[in-house]
């Protein structure tokens, strides 16, 4: 394990993953609050842009263990086996906090850690359904009456070909000459991606992140029960407000409790930025709601 230390606190577990400790060991454990924060940056966000939010949960839930993976552009170029192997460090620190088993099942002896995840964009989201997928097969059976709550910023977005190229041109920081190359080169494989799919038997991965996202247990330790909370604006770019509230409603037909945030004028993943006391009440809420749930 590497002892790199990063800014505020964390330290790399791996290439993109870090690990923060709680800022005081003299705090007890309240009962409520959550004992591990994920969080999935958004694709090729800076590492200081995503503490500005775990500064944050440091402030409301300060005995929390922070466990942030970024997503550099290229991840979206590799194989997901690949991509596991990446997050193979986030594995490693669930292992030791208790939310994954190492061998066989977890110890029914032990309380089953609470475990916020906050995921930005469709980058983030896609992060987390290669952790999912992965996690899945360390699990024999689903951990029950677990505290755990979803938040997703941003996201998930259908997508299209004109968004897609905003979004990695956003990204790798493009200029416009290296976007207009950028554009034909990534229409001309989406194109050959999307012929191939019948092939490959895979949906085209935004359709395959949405699909995901609807299930139960996107993260082994979710549920039907598990509360999410989505936000998103009408003035993103990005990522359509339409196809968030799409999957809004979606959720809500099947029975999962889903609170959203709609905001009119902000951003793609600024919304904290922009309005900041609405946006960490409403985090504070689903919790509230998750811990609620539990009991």
């Amino acid at each position: 394990m590497s002892t790199l230390a990063s800014a505020e606190g964390f330290v790399k577990l791996g290439e993109h993953v870090y690990l923060r400790q709680p800022s005081t060991t003299a705090l007890l454990d309240d009962g409520t609050s959550p004992h591990i924060i994920l969080v999935f940056g958004w694709m090729g966000a800076n590492i200081r842009h995503i503490h500005k939010y775990t500064k944050v949960y440091e402030e409301i839930y300060p005995t929390a263990v922070q466990v942030l993976i970024a997503n550099p552009s290229w991840w979206w170029w590799v194989p997901d086996w690949r991509r596991r192997q990446l997050l193979a460090p986030a594995i490693r620190i669930l292992q030791s906090l208790g939310a994954v088993p190492i061998s066989g099942s977890l110890p029914n002896s032990e309380p089953y850690p609470r475990i916020l995840s906050h995921v930005f964009s469709n980058g983030g989201s896609y992060t987390l359904t290669i952790l999912g997928d992965t996690l899945s097969s360390y699990f024999p059976s689903p951990p029950k009456n677990v505290t755990s709550a979803l938040i997703l910023d941003s996201t998930p977005g259908r997508g299209g070909i004109q968004r897609a190229i905003t979004i990695f041109a956003y990204g790798l920081g493009m200029g416009t000459l290296k976007k207009y190359l950028f554009a034909a080169f990534f229409s001309a494989f989406a194109f050959v991606r999307w012929s191939l799919t019948p092939i490959l038997r895979r949906p085209f991965s935004p359709e395959r992140l949405r699909l995901w996202l609807y299930r139960p247990d996107a993260l082994p330790w979710m549920s039907k029960d598990t509360p999410r909370l989505y936000v998103y604006s009408l003035s993103d770019a990005m990522v359509d407000c339409s196809d968030v509230k799409e999957h809004v409603e979606g959720c809500r037909k099947l029975g999962y409790p889903v609170e959203e945030l709609r905001f009119e004028d902000t951003p793609h993943v600024a919304h904290a930025r922009a309005h900041p006391e609405t946006y960490w009440e409403a985090v504070k809420k689903v919790w509230s709601s998750a811990v609620a749930v539990a009991r």
